[in-house]
């Protein structure tokens, strides 16, 4: 009985590490899928990947949540492409999947989840609903301006999404005040050569 324990002691390692290679193999061809623009696919070996993950690293270990974070990639995507058909609904649900993992992964004053804010704003301008549009607008700007500064171009960006939002509703006072705000920050910190300006 000793000897059989023991040799499963030696042997749990090998299974671990066979987990950790099948994982990356998810992981690497998941990469391939998302740049292809198969999305679904991707997010099949993502989330796989990320399930072996969690069952053999500890919760602290950074490659823990790469396949989570690329999952939250693919439900941006696959939402982006369900806006464009006009499933407002799918695309509000996966792209609120896919700021619930920003938030949880890197936390939320994390210029990602910023970014995933906006995101999610301009789909609620796109179905109608403007009120929740301006609130995470809003929201998604403070956070560039609290983490990054108002020097920086996220920053100019989130004014600008949150400017067309204002467009939409027909505020359009604000819209000229936040998109001309945009505007002079992209102007001094990129110059007026540079293509985004």
């Amino acid at each position: 009985m000793k000897k059989i324990f023991t040799l499963i002691l030696m042997l749990l390692p090998l299974c671990v590490f066979a987990q950790s290679k099948e994982s990356n193999q998810l992981y690497k061809e998941g990469k391939k899928l998302y740049k292809a623009e198969k999305y679904d696919e991707a997010l099949t070996c993502f989330q796989k990947s990320d399930s072996l993950n969690k069952a053999q690293l500890k919760p602290t270990t950074k490659k823990n949540h790469r396949a989570e974070l690329k999952v939250a990639d693919c439900y941006e995507k696959i939402a982006s492409q369900a806006n464009d058909d006009r499933k407002y609904n799918e695309a509000l649900t996966f792209e609120k999947k896919a700021v619930e993992i920003r938030k949880k992964v890197l936390g939320e004053e994390h210029p990602e989840y910023a970014g995933s804010l906006i995101v999610l704003a301009c789909l609620y301008a796109d179905c109608g609903n403007h009120t929740e549009a301006i609130r995470l607008g809003t929201l998604a700007m403070e956070l560039c301006k609290k983490v990054l500064g108002e020097k920086h171009p996220y920053y100019a960006v989130s004014l600008i999404e949150l400017a067309s939002i204002y467009y939409r509703v027909g505020n359009y006072t604000e819209a000229i005040r936040l998109g001309t705000l945009g505007k002079e920050i992209f102007k001094k910190v990129l110059g007026e050569k540079n293509p985004y300006y």
